[in-house]
């Protein structure tokens, strides 16, 4: 049953009125009497009309209207615009099944992390370091890129390991590729690159990965991010 207003069972006023009244003095007192019921409880009675459906967030709207479609990539910047106010629905739209939803998240986040107080960052930040590992490309690697960017080195491997995908991003209009996306933020950020073109040979890309690799291996635990620079230090070039 459905709860209605009293407007919507003048019917059963009706009945109650037609039935009782009939029945004399008592009948009478029995129809006034339920009649105040009803009217105060708002009048239960059966319906087969569906319930109203739940309230679908903005977040969720805007990220559903987003495609492979390059027309629809701006409403990541619509769901940007809503800021801290946007995270709830960012964060659970990190777990959806949609690769283009999870995409669009992690780029909405690596937005908004840059805008938000010093609490705020971090938990955006924390939340986004449980993608580096999601299945989706696009998403772990700017996932890794922003945690980079944050000053924490965790990103580094996993941008070293996307210089060998080849998959352009997702969402990304001009197109870009995620190892060209990659090795972007990693020389950026260290100020290595070790020869590596995105655009070269798979053989020479190989070799500049294993350099990527063994510079890891050898100062993972040394370097260091210079705030004022912008950038990581404690290193020994290879």
């Amino acid at each position: 049953f459905r709860i209605f207003s009293a407007i919507h069972c003048i019917p059963q006023y009706l009945f109650i009125h037609l039935f009782f009244f009939n029945m004399g003095g008592v009948g009478r007192l029995s129809a006034l009497l339920l009649i105040f019921i009803v009217s105060i409880s708002g009048c239960i009675c059966w319906s087969s009309e569906p319930s109203p459906p739940v309230p679908v967030s903005k977040v969720d709207e805007l990220a559903a209207s987003i495609t492979p479609d390059p027309s629809t990539y701006p409403k990541v910047e619509d769901i940007v615009d809503q800021g801290d106010d946007a995270l709830p629905g960012l964060y659970a739209l990190l777990d959806d099944e949609d690769m283009y939803k999870r995409t669009a998240a992690a780029y909405a986040l690596s937005r908004i992390v840059f805008e938000s107080g010093e609490g705020q960052q971090g938990r955006i930040h924390s939340r986004l370091r449980k993608s580096f590992n999601d299945p989706e490309p696009s998403v772990s690697a700017t996932a890794a890129g922003v945690s980079i960017a944050l000053g924490d080195k965790s990103g580094i491997p996993y941008l070293i390991r996307h210089l060998a995908t080849e998959e352009t991003l997702l969402l990304i209009d001009p197109p870009e590729t995620v190892n060209a996306y990659s090795i972007r933020v990693l020389k950026s950020f260290t100020g290595q690159d070790f020869g590596y073109d995105p655009n070269g040979s798979r053989a020479s890309r190989a070799e500049a990965i294993g350099k990527w690799v063994k510079w890891w291996a050898d100062n993972k635990d040394s370097l260091e991010w210079d705030l004022n620079k912008g950038e990581y230090g404690g290193y020994t070039e290879r």
